[in-house]
């Protein structure tokens, strides 16, 4: 299991400074594999191995990023 696990990696190559990320970039390569094996079968198991995939791909960015979550809105000076 060590060697597929192994091998696995080789392919991914995730980051090692961070393990949340490291298992999402797995989890995105591993979503992107059976998003295409589904493909010749199902139009909903492309669409949600899609789905999942794109959610994968993009936390890590949102967990790297320095962007605030919450955007700053205020009023502009003619509405006060």
């Amino acid at each position: 299991m060590n060697n597929i696990l192994e091998r696995f990696d080789q392919l991914v190559e995730p980051t090692k400074e961070n393990t949340l990320i490291a298992w999402l970039e797995r989890a995105s390569f591993a979503f992107l594999i059976l998003m295409t094996l589904a493909a010749p079968h199902s139009i909903a198991d492309i669409t949600s191995a899609s789905m999942i995939r794109s959610v994968a791909a993009i936390l890590p960015i949102s967990i790297l990023s320095n962007v605030r979550t919450r955007p700053h809105f205020t009023l502009p000076n003619w509405a006060r």
